[in-house]
């Protein structure tokens, strides 16, 4: 018959507890990382509103080339209502060949409304 002696019993001890904090840190961490629905919601937003932007910011100056002869560049301002459409606005130089030029882009339908030194040019 074997005997197990005193500081065996301990490191199987140590060990069950060092396995035991382990396991527990380890849950810990991985329900923390979870998304709350508020992250999941924010997050949504900014990706619907990045998609927004970006549609908007490709699809406008096309558009604009067919009214204007300059390069606008990057818009000046930007509205959003964060879930389907976005407004680009261009504000030009003194005496340039336009004074202010908005474009508004809705999701899954593309440009709506363009709008150069307040004349409607364009719109669906």
């Amino acid at each position: 018959m074997e005997s197990k002696s005193p500081s065996t019993d301990r490191i199987s001890l140590l060990k069950f507890f060092w396995a035991t904090l382990i396991i527990t840190g380890v849950g810990a961490v991985a329900i923390m990382m979870q998304d709350s629905g508020r992250q999941k919601a924010t997050d949504a937003f900014i990706l619907t509103t990045k998609h927004l932007k970006e549609n908007a910011a490709v699809e406008c100056p096309v558009a604009i080339r067919q009214f204007l002869k300059s390069d606008l560049g990057i818009a000046d301002y930007m509205t959003s209502d964060g879930s389907t459409s976005v407004t680009l606005q261009w504000k030009g130089p003194a005496g340039g060949e336009f004074g202010t030029v908005d474009c508004t882009y809705i999701l899954d339908r593309g440009i709506v409304s363009l709008v150069i030194d307040g004349k409607n040019v364009a719109s669906k």
